[in-house]
């Protein structure tokens, strides 16, 4: 039981050093001057740095690392995270005294050295754990006007969409992707109630895109909705680019989405009782009755 206690405390001892810095270290590359630097091994699994700094002293200390044992770096940005004051710094600070801690993944090596001129005395205490302690934002994002991110859709949402969202205060979709009815951003609605013939309808004269759909049939055969690609009144028959079934007296509905379906010149219908895209057989009265949802 002895011999096991002590190899506990030794290997203790080798991740947990103490020293003194009182002069400036002049070889920051290298073999670090006499009294400029503390320095402790890392091991497997390590990953962080507890220092506690205590004494009189004025200038800054800085943390280096090596990984082949002999080339020294001094590792940038703000290394430090004081939990006295929960600051992230780049060194401790001149003068500085309390406990502080750093990240040390991947180093044979990591030592606090004196980089600018050194006068008193600073005592430092270095211990290498294996977990990662330090959870903090080491600087707040700056203040300015540069756009990370935006939404963005072709077609005429654009400006609605993006008015909106620089606003705040309209909602844009919710959980699922469908769109809210609010007024600012929302689909138009055209509602659909057949004649007595291929019911050919301008929704709209530019591009656009079809949301959604809700259509209910009162025959007892099938008839559909040919959706048209066109700036104008379409013709039954030509130029059908979606075909709309609707069973016997049953319904088809789209939910309402945000990506939706584009049409790069307008948005037009015609209803028919075939299902090929050519059919222009005239379907009747009241046979079909709904709404498109298009923006």
């Amino acid at each position: 039981m002895a011999d096991n206690i002590a190899a506990t405390s030794t290997k203790q001892a080798d991740f947990s050093v103490s020293g003194t810095i009182t002069t400036q270290n002049l070889v920051p590359a290298g073999v670090a001057t006499s009294g400029s630097a503390v320095t402790v091994s890392t091991h497997d699994g390590s990953a962080s740095l507890g220092i506690q700094v205590t004494g009189t002293y004025t200038g800054a200390l800085s943390l280096q690392g090596t990984i082949d044992g002999t080339n020294w770096v001094t590792i940038g940005s703000n290394v430090f995270f004081n939990v006295n004051t929960g600051a992230a710094t780049a060194t401790i600070t001149s003068a500085s005294v309390g406990i502080f801690q750093a990240e040390c993944t991947n180093y044979q090596q990591v030592r606090i050295t004196g980089l600018a001129a050194m006068t008193g005395t600073a005592t430092v205490s270095i211990r290498v754990g294996k977990c990662v302690s330090i959870v903090a934002v080491d600087s707040p994002i700056p203040a300015g006007s540069s756009v990370i991110g935006a939404v963005t859709q072709s077609g005429t949402w654009n400006a609605t969409i993006n008015a909106a969202i620089a606003a705040g205060t309209n909602a844009i979709g919710d959980v699922g992707g469908q769109l809210r009815a609010n007024a600012t951003g929302a689909a138009t609605i055209k509602h659909v109630v057949s004649a007595a013939s291929t019911n050919a309808t301008n929704v709209k004269a530019s591009a656009g895109r079809v949301a959604g759909w809700s259509f209910t049939n009162t025959t007892a055969s099938l008839q559909y909705v040919k959706l048209h690609n066109s700036a104008g009144t379409p013709t039954a028959g030509s130029g059908v680019v979606q075909t709309i079934s609707i069973p016997a007296s049953g319904v088809n509905n789209m939910a309402i989405s945000m990506v939706g379906i584009g049409f790069s010149t307008g948005i037009a219908y015609t209803i028919v009782t075939g299902s090929a895209d050519a059919d222009a057989t005239a379907t009747t009265a009241g046979s079909v009755i709904g709404d498109i949802f298009y923006s």
